[in-house]
Protein backbone atom coordinates (compact mmCIF):
# COMPACT_ATOMS: atom_id res chain seq x y z
CA UNK A 1 0.00 0.00 0.00
CA UNK A 2 1.17 3.64 -0.91
CA UNK A 3 1.77 6.50 2.03
CA UNK A 4 0.31 9.60 1.77
CA UNK A 5 4.20 10.94 0.79
CA UNK A 6 4.56 8.44 -1.81
CA UNK A 7 1.15 8.90 -3.38
CA UNK A 8 2.21 12.96 -3.40
CA UNK A 9 5.30 12.00 -4.43
CA UNK A 10 4.15 10.16 -7.62
CA UNK A 11 1.57 13.08 -8.41
CA UNK A 12 4.41 15.37 -8.44
CA UNK A 13 6.77 13.04 -11.13
CA UNK A 14 3.24 11.85 -12.95
CA UNK A 15 2.04 15.31 -13.50
CA UNK A 16 5.34 17.32 -14.54
CA UNK A 17 6.15 15.32 -16.89
CA UNK A 18 2.75 12.95 -18.42
CA UNK A 19 2.02 15.53 -21.34
CA UNK A 20 5.53 15.85 -22.41
CA UNK A 21 6.10 12.41 -22.75
CA UNK A 22 2.72 11.46 -23.88
CA UNK A 23 3.47 14.16 -26.92
CA UNK A 24 6.95 12.51 -27.42
CA UNK A 25 5.05 9.37 -27.95
CA UNK A 26 2.50 10.45 -29.86
CA UNK A 27 4.72 12.54 -32.44
CA UNK A 28 6.83 9.01 -32.78
CA UNK A 29 3.75 6.65 -33.32
CA UNK A 30 0.54 9.01 -34.02
CA UNK A 31 -1.79 6.58 -32.11
CA UNK A 32 -3.27 8.58 -29.02
CA UNK A 33 -4.37 4.46 -27.62
CA UNK A 34 -0.83 2.96 -28.19
CA UNK A 35 0.49 6.10 -26.71
CA UNK A 36 -1.34 6.20 -23.54
CA UNK A 37 -0.90 2.85 -22.89
CA UNK A 38 3.43 3.46 -23.04
CA UNK A 39 2.69 6.71 -20.92
CA UNK A 40 1.10 4.59 -18.47
CA UNK A 41 3.32 1.96 -18.74
CA UNK A 42 6.45 3.96 -18.64
CA UNK A 43 5.41 5.40 -15.52
CA UNK A 44 4.53 2.39 -14.15
CA UNK A 45 8.22 1.24 -14.99
CA UNK A 46 9.32 4.05 -13.17
CA UNK A 47 7.58 3.95 -9.90
CA UNK A 48 8.53 0.47 -9.57
CA UNK A 49 12.05 1.01 -10.20
CA UNK A 50 12.61 3.79 -7.94
CA UNK A 51 14.73 2.71 -5.12
CA UNK A 52 17.29 1.30 -7.80
CA UNK A 53 16.90 4.70 -9.70
CA UNK A 54 20.74 6.90 -10.15
CA UNK A 55 19.61 9.91 -7.92
CA UNK A 56 23.01 11.68 -9.99
CA UNK A 57 20.61 11.35 -13.33
CA UNK A 58 17.84 14.10 -13.85
CA UNK A 59 14.42 12.29 -13.46
CA UNK A 60 13.16 13.66 -16.78
CA UNK A 61 15.92 11.68 -18.54
CA UNK A 62 15.60 8.42 -16.56
CA UNK A 63 11.67 9.07 -17.60
CA UNK A 64 12.06 9.64 -21.25
CA UNK A 65 14.77 6.91 -21.60
CA UNK A 66 11.96 4.57 -19.65
CA UNK A 67 9.58 6.13 -22.42
CA UNK A 68 11.80 4.96 -25.08
CA UNK A 69 12.38 1.74 -23.95
CA UNK A 70 9.15 0.79 -23.66
CA UNK A 71 7.67 2.15 -26.87
CA UNK A 72 10.16 0.22 -28.73
CA UNK A 73 9.44 -2.79 -26.45
CA UNK A 74 5.78 -1.82 -27.51
CA UNK A 75 6.59 -2.26 -31.35
CA UNK A 76 8.45 -4.92 -30.50
CA UNK A 77 5.04 -7.00 -29.70
CA UNK A 78 2.78 -5.12 -32.03
CA UNK A 79 5.23 -6.91 -35.01
CA UNK A 80 5.51 -9.73 -33.21
CA UNK A 81 2.22 -10.62 -33.04
CA UNK A 82 1.56 -9.55 -36.79
CA UNK A 83 2.04 -11.75 -39.59
CA UNK A 84 5.27 -10.45 -41.43
CA UNK A 85 4.31 -11.45 -44.52
CA UNK A 86 2.76 -7.53 -45.04
CA UNK A 87 5.54 -5.95 -43.14
CA UNK A 88 8.67 -7.65 -44.79
CA UNK A 89 11.56 -5.66 -45.59
CA UNK A 90 12.95 -6.88 -48.54
CA UNK A 91 16.54 -6.94 -47.34
CA UNK A 92 18.28 -7.25 -50.52
CA UNK A 93 15.86 -4.39 -52.10
CA UNK A 94 17.37 -2.20 -49.51
CA UNK A 95 20.68 -3.32 -49.85
CA UNK A 96 21.57 -3.30 -53.19
CA UNK A 97 22.51 0.45 -54.96
CA UNK A 98 19.42 2.15 -56.54
CA UNK A 99 19.86 2.17 -60.45
CA UNK A 100 18.61 5.68 -60.20
CA UNK A 101 21.31 7.71 -58.89
CA UNK A 102 19.05 11.15 -58.04
CA UNK A 103 19.97 13.27 -54.55
CA UNK A 104 17.49 11.25 -52.56
CA UNK A 105 18.22 7.78 -53.86
CA UNK A 106 21.25 8.39 -53.18
CA UNK A 107 20.80 9.51 -49.49
CA UNK A 108 18.61 6.62 -49.27
CA UNK A 109 20.73 4.04 -49.78
CA UNK A 110 23.48 5.68 -48.02
CA UNK A 111 21.25 5.75 -44.63
CA UNK A 112 20.00 2.65 -45.23
CA UNK A 113 23.54 0.86 -45.63
CA UNK A 114 24.54 2.81 -42.26
CA UNK A 115 21.35 0.94 -40.60
CA UNK A 116 21.96 -2.03 -42.17
CA UNK A 117 25.64 -1.90 -41.24
CA UNK A 118 25.22 -0.63 -37.65
CA UNK A 119 23.10 -3.55 -37.12
CA UNK A 120 25.56 -6.21 -38.74
CA UNK A 121 28.19 -4.43 -35.97
CA UNK A 122 25.65 -6.81 -33.43
CA UNK A 123 26.00 -9.98 -35.27
CA UNK A 124 28.49 -12.26 -33.75
CA UNK A 125 31.92 -12.30 -36.06
CA UNK A 126 31.04 -15.13 -38.16
CA UNK A 127 27.40 -14.72 -39.06
CA UNK A 128 28.28 -11.23 -39.86
CA UNK A 129 30.73 -12.22 -42.17
CA UNK A 130 28.90 -15.05 -43.85
CA UNK A 131 25.83 -12.29 -44.25
CA UNK A 132 28.76 -9.50 -45.83
CA UNK A 133 29.94 -12.22 -48.31
CA UNK A 134 26.45 -13.31 -49.41
CA UNK A 135 24.69 -9.84 -49.93
CA UNK A 136 27.57 -7.40 -49.94
CA UNK A 137 29.92 -10.05 -52.28
CA UNK A 138 27.33 -11.74 -53.88
CA UNK A 139 28.71 -15.56 -52.81
CA UNK A 140 27.13 -18.30 -53.03
CA UNK A 141 26.28 -20.79 -50.41
CA UNK A 142 28.67 -23.18 -51.40
CA UNK A 143 31.54 -20.41 -51.86
CA UNK A 144 30.80 -19.35 -48.52
CA UNK A 145 31.65 -22.69 -46.88
CA UNK A 146 35.03 -22.96 -48.82
CA UNK A 147 36.39 -19.51 -47.49
CA UNK A 148 35.28 -20.00 -44.09
CA UNK A 149 35.65 -24.11 -43.96
CA UNK A 150 32.45 -24.61 -42.96
CA UNK A 151 29.35 -26.43 -44.17
CA UNK A 152 26.34 -24.83 -46.30
CA UNK A 153 24.18 -26.35 -43.96
CA UNK A 154 25.98 -24.09 -41.39
CA UNK A 155 26.29 -20.74 -43.92
CA UNK A 156 22.50 -21.31 -44.47
CA UNK A 157 21.83 -21.45 -40.69
CA UNK A 158 23.46 -18.18 -40.04
CA UNK A 159 22.08 -16.03 -43.30
CA UNK A 160 18.90 -16.76 -41.83
CA UNK A 161 19.98 -15.68 -38.15
CA UNK A 162 20.94 -12.83 -39.48
CA UNK A 163 17.95 -12.07 -41.66
CA UNK A 164 15.50 -12.36 -39.16
CA UNK A 165 17.61 -10.22 -36.64
CA UNK A 166 18.04 -7.61 -39.27
CA UNK A 167 14.01 -7.84 -40.31
CA UNK A 168 13.23 -7.87 -36.63
CA UNK A 169 14.98 -4.23 -35.45
CA UNK A 170 14.55 -3.04 -39.27
CA UNK A 171 11.00 -3.54 -38.91
CA UNK A 172 11.43 -1.15 -35.70
CA UNK A 173 13.08 1.26 -37.09
CA UNK A 174 10.94 1.68 -39.97
CA UNK A 175 7.68 1.77 -37.35
CA UNK A 176 9.41 3.98 -35.28
CA UNK A 177 10.12 6.70 -38.65
CA UNK A 178 6.39 6.13 -39.85
CA UNK A 179 3.28 7.52 -38.90
CA UNK A 180 0.52 4.78 -37.92
CA UNK A 181 -1.65 4.97 -41.05
CA UNK A 182 1.48 3.19 -42.80
CA UNK A 183 0.88 0.07 -40.32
Amino acid sequence: MMTLDQKRAFDTVYYEYHSEVYDYVQRKIQCSYTAEEVVQLTFIKFWNNRETMPENIDTRVQIFQIAKTVLIDQLRKKYSKKNSTHLAIPVMATIAEPVNHDVTNSVNYKDTRARIEKLLQMLPPVRKKVFELSRFDECSHKEISQILNISTKTVENHITQALKYIKLYWCVILLLSLPVYYL
